[in-house]
C-alpha cells in the first residue's frame, strides 16, 4: 500500500512535549518515502526487477515539510533527509525514488533503510547533524 503525502500522527506533539519536559533535547527527522507493495525491496531486487520497479512513490513527499508547520516545544528541532533518500535529480519521470542509489540498495524492506546505504551516507548525515544539532559535537 502506497502512502500519499505526509502527516504528523495524532498524539505526536503531546509526546514531544512529554520528552522535552524531562529536560531532554529532541531531534525529529522528517519521514521518508517508503516502497509500496507486499514484497520487500530486497526480494523485489532479487527477482531482477529494476530499481524503479522496487522503489518508492515520490508523491509521498509533500511539497512542504510538515514539521515546518507545527510549533515544536523548546528543546526540540528537526532535520529533513529526504534529499538523501530520494534525490530529485534521480527520480524517474513517473516520480519514483529508485530502490538503488550509487549501486547500493536504499531500503532492505518496505520501511527501513539498509545499513549499507546508511553507512554510505554517514559523512552527509554527520554534516547535517553538525548544522542542526551542534551540541552533539561539543566536548
Amino acid at each position: 500500500m502506497t502512502r500519499e503525502g505526509e502527516r504528523i500522527e495524532n498524539g505526536a506533539e503531546e509526546r514531544w512535549e512529554q520528552i522535552t519536559a524531562t529536560g531532554a533535547r529532541l531531534l525529529l527527522t522528517r519521514g521518508t518515502p517508503r516502497p509500496g507493495g507486499q514484497e520487500k525491496v530486497a526480494a523485489c531486487l532479487a527477482r531482477e526487477k529494476t530499481a524503479l520497479e522496487c522503489g518508492a512513490n515520490a508523491a509521498q513527499i509533500s511539497a512542504e515539510n510538515p514539521l515546518d508547520s507545527v510549533d515544536l516545544p523548546a528543546g526540540a528541532t528537526h532535520m529533513d533527509l529526504t534529499d538523501a533518500i530520494c534525490p530529485e535529480e534521480i527520480r524517474s519521470e513517473a516520480g519514483v525514488c529508485p530502490a538503488i542509489v550509487g549501486n547500493v540498495a536504499v531500503w532492505y524492506d518496505n520501511s527501513h533503510l539498509s545499513g549499507t546505504y546508511v553507512e554510505t551516507m554517514v559523512p552527509y548525515f554527520e554534516e547535517r547533524l553538525q548544522d542542526t544539532v551542534p551540541w552533539l559535537f561539543e566536548d
